[in-house]
């Protein structure tokens, strides 16, 4: 998985995270994240960001695996730490 360090690294990782949910058919969470990514026509960026991050927080509840849920919670980290700035 990529290693999120900084805000840039953000959306590559949100990608790679729809990739492996395919993986999961019973988890909408790779359609619902490649709606808002790619169908959804977002004024500024950090609404997108602020998107992501509420998408990912109710994800939290679903059974994934320790992987994906350490990738879903570095996200939202790094997606809040882009926010404050």
């Amino acid at each position: 998985m990529i290693q999120i360090q900084s805000p840039d690294d953000i959306y590559p990782a949100v990608e790679e995270l729809i990739e492996l949910l395919k993986q999961h058919p019973t988890s909408k969470l790779s359609a619902i994240l490649d709606h808002r990514m790619h169908k959804v026509a977002w004024t500024a960026g950090d609404e997108l960001l602020e998107e992501l991050r509420s998408v990912l927080t109710k994800a939290r509840s679903d059974e994934f695996d320790a992987d994906i849920l350490a990738q879903v919670d570095r996200l939202i980290l790094v997606i809040n730490e882009k926010l404050r700035q």
